[in-house]
């Protein structure tokens, strides 16, 4: 079994991360049945996303700092963190700043344009 085979073996994909909460298929020990989470709007989902690539990006953060010659994880780390940047962009432009170093406009705390994180639409 060549290298790429070996990874996409033992890898959840990005839409398994939130349900997991963990990269590496071997760490993930199921306690009990997870939820699946479904989002109820576009922003959710956008968020959603976000989390996702933040996860696989703190495990491969970490399993880099055991392994640094992987290049094969060094190359998808730097795909996964081009593409949350990306992401992250995209959000703040549409709905508020998820970033602290973004939420700083013209002197003025942007943080109160989103929701906080108990208020719901329900």
């Amino acid at each position: 079994m060549n290298k790429k085979n070996f990874l996409n073996n033992k890898l959840y994909s990005l839409d398994e991360i939130m349900s997991t909460g963990t990269l590496f298929k071997d760490l993930y020990k199921p306690y009990k049945k997870t939820p699946k989470i479904i989002p109820e709007s576009k922003e959710e989902n956008d968020l959603l996303k976000i989390q996702s690539y933040e996860i696989a990006l703190m495990d491969l953060n970490l399993y880099l700092d055991v392994y640094p010659n992987d290049n094969s994880l060094t190359n998808l780390f730097k795909q996964y963190q081009s593409e949350l940047d990306k992401l992250v962009i995209e959000f703040e432009n549409k709905y508020y700043p998820i970033k602290t170093k973004n939420a700083v406009q013209n002197e003025n705390w942007k943080w109160n344009d989103g929701k906080w994180p108990w208020e719901c639409e329900k």
